[in-house]
C-alpha cells in the first residue's frame, strides 16, 4: 500500500511511521531498513505497543558478468544472468556459484 493512501495526519518521523503502522490495521511491529537505528526512537514505538525492528540485509554475492560486484541491482538483472531456477536459489537463500 502507498503511505499517500493512509490517513497518517500532519505527523512526522517517528510518529508519522507509527501513524501508518496503526492505519494499516492490527499490524504489531514495524520493520525498518538499515540506519533506522540511527533516527528512530524505540520508546515511541514501544509506548504505541509497535516492536521496532532494525533488519540488516546483506545482499547476496553472484555473478555478474564483470570484475566486482554491483549492490542493489533490479532481482532482474539476477535473472537475466543466472536464470530463474538459480535466482530463485539465491533469493531463498541457498546461495549461488559465482
Amino acid at each position: 500500500r502507498l503511505a499517500s493512501e493512509l490517513d497518517a495526519g500532519a505527523a512526522r518521523g517517528d510518529d508519522r511511521l507509527i501513524a501508518l503502522v496503526r492505519a494499516c490495521g492490527s499490524a504489531a511491529s514495524y520493520l525498518s531498513g538499515r540506519g533506522g537505528d540511527k533516527y528512530q526512537d524505540p520508546a515511541k514505538f514501544a509506548a504505541a505497543g509497535i516492536a521496532l525492528i532494525h533488519g540488516d540485509f546483506v545482499h547476496p554475492v553472484y555473478d555478474q558478468g564483470h570484475d566486482g560486484f554491483v549492490p542493489g541491482l533490479s532481482v532482474l538483472d539476477a535473472v537475466f544472468r543466472l536464470g530463474w531456477e538459480r535466482t530463485a536459489g539465491l533469493v531463498a537463500g541457498a546461495g549461488c556459484a559465482a
